[in-house]
């Protein structure tokens, strides 16, 4: 089995070549993950399935329940299973056979079904994110809470949220205590628009738009609207100033890249700025000279690109909320 990542927010590409195994589980509470080396039959009082790249119906299929099943996926893999929007497909899954069903949005947090209530919860910001493992935290951390209170699967997805946090803080299986305490509360889960992101990066040469297709892909995967000036204006001269700075008007948050010190992008940085549009820049050198005066007026920079798109999300999420004047 070999997976490949050509970078942390990019989808994986896998490849195996091997026959598939069968496992046979029993036991009283039981995660199962969907996997490509393997199928499995589940027999449990309770089960927690996270289908990734398997196909759901087929693991229901594939299970002998007594009390419930909760379905923990993303919006990405709920459309793919069920052809619907997310906040269609979680009832459509309950319909399905699932007692709950927890769809995570990326950075946004996520929605909770089960009977006939949708209840959300926020994300948990943290300095670092780290995507790649903090599915699975989340899952475990879900599972965990719902086998210890099945009737409160909302606390169960809010623990799953606190967990992945902690694992984006460690990158370890196994989070301690005193980190889960020490967390901040939730951010607010954005209820009406969705927070929309300004993209400022240059576009002038092969590798500053494949930089930007991944980050504006990223975004968009992350649960946000964007609004690349390339893609919603187009490239012109002049005369497409005032329209770019329409539409940053428009944001809640700024996500600039920043490496080359590309002029229009700074400007972009700096209005923004001035604007009270809070600004997070994505460079390999977040400390250099040169970005003196955006770190001394408030912009949060990190040469991680995960970390920058989900810090840029979750300050989307405060001004927003400010703006709705929620806390």
């Amino acid at each position: 089995m070999t997976f490949c990542y050509e970078t942390p927010v990019s989808t994986a590409q896998w490849h195996y070549g091997g026959d598939l195994a069968t496992l046979d589980v029993t036991g009283s509470a039981v995660v199962a993950f969907g996997m490509v080396d393997a199928d499995w039959k589940v027999t449990a009082d309770r089960l927690v399935i996270d289908p990734q790249h398997g196909d759901l119906s087929e693991m229901l299929n594939a299970t002998s329940v007594a009390e419930a099943v909760a379905v923990v996926l993303n919006g990405h893999e709920a459309t793919r299973l069920t052809g619907l929007p997310p906040d269609e497909a979680g009832s459509y899954l309950l319909r399905s056979g699932a007692a709950v069903v927890v769809i995570k949005q990326g950075a946004l947090g996520g929605m909770v079904f089960h009977g006939s209530v949708v209840e959300v919860y926020g994300p948990i910001p943290t300095k670092v994110t780290r995507t790649l493992g903090s599915g699975d935290a989340f899952t475990a951390g879900f599972a965990h809470a719902w086998f210890e209170d099945p009737g409160n699967p909302l606390a169960a997805a809010q623990f799953g949220a606190r967990t992945a946090a902690a694992h984006s803080l460690t990158d370890v299986p196994q989070v301690p205590q005193d980190l889960l305490d020490s967390l901040p509360a939730p951010l607010d889960y954005p209820l009406g628009a969705t927070p929309r992101i300004y993209l400022a990066a240059p576009f002038f040469t092969t590798a500053e738009r494949l930089l930007l297709e991944t980050v504006r892909t990223a975004l968009f995967d992350a649960g946000l609207n964007v609004f690349s000036p390339l893609h919603d204006v187009g490239a012109g001269s002049d005369e497409v100033a005032p329209q770019d700075l329409e539409g940053l008007g428009s944001c809640d948050a700024v996500l600039a890249l920043l490496d080359g010190a590309d002029p229009g992008t700074v400007f972009e940085a700096g209005w923004a700025t001035h604007a009270d549009i809070p600004v997070v820049g994505f460079t390999a050198q977040p400390d250099v000279h040169d970005l003196t005066m955006l770190r001394g007026t408030g912009a949060e920079l990190s040469s991680d690109l995960t970390s920058a798109v989900h810090l840029a999300a979750w300050a989307a999420i405060r001004r927003a909320s400010s703006r709705t004047g929620r806390s």
